[in-house]
């Protein structure tokens, strides 16, 4: 989900589907599916931002609806239980038939506009509180970490999330306070993100044409994709692929509408200049050095995803735990995926192998 935009709805933050059904047995995909797409903020958080958010720069406002974070120049929405209830996360994973989740903040809390030590001191309560969460439950759940993007600790911060504190990869918005992620800004992070070996995934955030999509939550239906496409063409054009062949990207929400531009993007490759300046290849050449999750909802749409980068480049997400999410994630891929081994490879394989998840 994205963060709050002028006219968004209040049911863009409202968590899991009406009267869930009854939890299923978790096994229907040997090893148990992985689900590489959910958000979690760890209770401690808060409670430390309740104490001492001052030393943060973040003032908590206590709602009707849920605490709200405060930050420099932006505000969350309001928190909701499900956000923050670990118990409560286990048990609609069992609902989905989920075995085990990346954990990953909501971007809403993302904190990019805090300033100097209080961007740094904040990620790094965000990422300890979040370790230490998925360490209660080292057999259902692994982190993801996030980092002051516009700092310059920002590698130093994913250097310790993953060396220290175990995390599997980093989680950051597709444009950082406006800048796109070819911004030499973000050049030692991709540095670090290769060095670690460990995968980039790029949530919606901050997204564009807010005045126009502010009706009809299209700043989450329309936006959302179109932030995610720009984040895309962004490393391709670029260069930032260029420059670090062993970067690993996740696009989420199948990856916007980025699959289905390449035709254009390679057409505008070969008719203007601007556009082959830093990229080596076509757009159309760098489809498959991402991965794309699941959360597109429609089995027509999977099914072409899979035509366009192939099925060992998709990865099961649910979005959870808001109103958005997919509500039964594996049925919806066993729906539209007709190879059993190719079901496997979505559900568990492509993620185990990608985020270093050994045993699974």
């Amino acid at each position: 989900m994205s963060a709050a935009s002028p006219g968004s709805s209040p049911r863009g933050q409202e968590p899991f589907p009406a009267e869930p059904g009854p939890a299923e047995p978790r096994e229907e995909v040997p090893g148990g599916a992985v689900d590489v797409h959910a958000h979690f903020v760890a209770p401690a958080v808060l409670q430390e931002l309740r104490r001492n958010g001052q030393a943060y720069g973040i003032r908590v406002e206590e709602g009707e609806r849920g605490p709200v974070l405060h930050f420099p120049r932006t505000a969350s929405r309001p928190f909701f239980a499900a956000m923050t209830d670990l118990d409560r996360r286990l048990e609609e994973m069992d609902r989905q038939r989920v075995a085990f989740a990346l954990l990953s903040t909501w971007v809403d809390i993302f904190g990019y506009d805090l300033d100097g030590e209080e961007a740094v001191r904040y990620c790094r309560l965000v990422n300890n509180a979040l370790a230490e969460a998925v360490r209660s439950r080292p057999d259902r759940l692994a982190a993801l970490a996030t980092v002051p993007a516009a700092h310059p600790a920002a590698a130093r911060e994913l250097e310790r999330a993953v060396l220290q504190l175990g995390m599997r990869g980093l989680f950051l918005g597709t444009n950082i306070l406006g800048r796109n992620l070819d911004d030499p800004l973000l050049e030692p992070l991709w540095q670090a993100a290769e060095g670690l070996d460990v995968p980039v995934v790029l949530h919606p955030v901050n997204t564009p044409a807010r005045e126009r999509l502010a009706s009809y939550y299209l700043g989450n239906l329309i936006g959302n994709p179109l932030e995610t496409t720009v984040a895309a063409a962004s490393l391709i054009l670029g260069g930032v692929l260029d420059r670090y062949p062993g970067l690993r990207v996740v696009l989420l929400h199948g990856g916007g509408y980025f699959p289905w531009a390449v035709g254009r993007l390679d057409h505008g490759y070969r008719v203007r200049p601007e556009t082959r300046a830093r990229a080596a290849r076509t757009p159309g050449e760098y489809v498959k050095r991402f991965h794309y999750d699941t959360v597109v909802y429609d089995r027509r749409i999977l099914a072409a995803l899979a035509g366009v980068v192939g099925w060992e480049r998709i990865l099961l997400g649910s979005d959870c735990p808001f109103d958005m999410q997919l509500p039964e994630p594996v049925r919806f891929v066993r729906e539209s995926v007709q190879d059993p081994e190719d079901f496997e490879r979505v559900c568990r394989k492509n993620a185990a192998a990608i985020f270093g998840l050994a045993g699974r």
